[in-house]
């Protein structure tokens, strides 16, 4: 069963099966499905959006859509936490939470601020449901010569739904192939996902997996327990994301991390908000959502 129809099972309000009228050849290419209160549901393939028609069909005028009520906007938020969105408090707070498989739900509404910080949602009027793609392919050869040599210290540049996490849990996979002691923090659940049960998907043999745990935190904990040679991270953000990673690279630890950004500029604006960060060694940009996982081009320091 394709990822999508595993995504929109977990929607309340009768949409899941609203859903699953897609033709089901165009389920395979759906990125994202957006909700939003009072307007037709979307759906985003190749980067463009479309309108999602009753029947199925996507495309046509705004009038033929299936629009979304606020109280079915309400009813899929509860659906998709589970009927416990205390359980879900902390990625609340930074707008997001992932479902299990990897799915994540990006959060738009009117939130709760307590000092300064957002605690949580009054009113949400638009959910992101972003697909999980179980895609494990071959690595570009270019990125496994990378991998293969040492000293490892590799960053992944493109914007949402360009194939970075996918390139990551490729490179996880790689690296484990090669006997190469590696773990993944995996701070949103998107990697490998793992719940109370155990993981969600196989997870390659000599990775470890640190779910759920802040990028700082997690990097620390695989410096002091885990004995890794590689540690895998996902969208480095903050001056704290990047003081971990240079304290691993100072104990010999090598790093494959991604970033959000689209071009060289955005790179240089984050080396700029992390000053004294020395440039990773190599960096991949890759196309966008039209090409998810391809390379647009790879710069490596000599």
């Amino acid at each position: 069963m394709d990822e999508y129809y595993e995504a929109i099972s977990r929607l309340g309000a009768g949409l899941d099966r609203i859903l699953g009228r897609l033709e089901p050849s165009c389920a395979p290419r759906v990125q994202e499905i957006r909700l939003r209160s009072g307007r037709p549901i979307a759906l985003s393939l190749g980067g463009k959006s479309y309108i999602y028609l009753r029947d199925g069909r996507l495309g046509g005028a705004e009038a033929e859509g299936v629009p979304v009520s606020q109280g079915e906007m309400d009813e899929c938020f509860l659906s998709l936490c589970g009927y416990s969105v205390y359980a879900h408090e902390y990625d609340l707070k930074q707008g997001f939470f992932t479902l299990p498989g990897g799915h994540r739900v990006g959060l738009a509404g009117l939130p709760q601020w307590r000092e300064g910080q957002i605690t949580g949602y009054r009113s949400v009027t638009g959910l992101n449901l972003r697909i999980a793609r179980r895609r494990d392919g071959a690595l570009p050869e270019s990125l496994r010569s990378l991998l293969a040599g040492q000293p490892l210290d590799l960053l992944l540049v493109g914007p949402p739904g360009s194939g970075k996490t996918t390139l990551l849990r490729g490179a996880a996979a790689f690296l484990s192939s090669l006997g190469r002691r590696t773990v993944a923090i995996d701070e949103r659940g998107e990697l490998f996902p793992i719940t109370a049960a155990g993981p969600q998907r196989p997870q390659p043999l000599h990775c470890d997996v640190l779910a759920d745990m802040p990028k700082p935190e997690g990097i620390l904990h695989a410096l002091r327990c885990l004995g890794p040679q590689v540690i895998l991270c996902d969208e480095l953000a903050s001056e704290r994301d990047v003081q971990a990673v240079q304290k691993g690279r100072s104990g010999g630890v090598g790093f494959v991390a991604t970033l959000h950004g689209y071009d060289a500029k955005d790179l240089e604006a984050f080396y700029r908000r992390c000053p004294g960060f020395p440039p990773f060694a190599a960096v991949a940009y890759l196309w966008g959502t039209d090409k998810p996982g391809v390379i647009r081009r790879l710069e490596v320091s000599p």
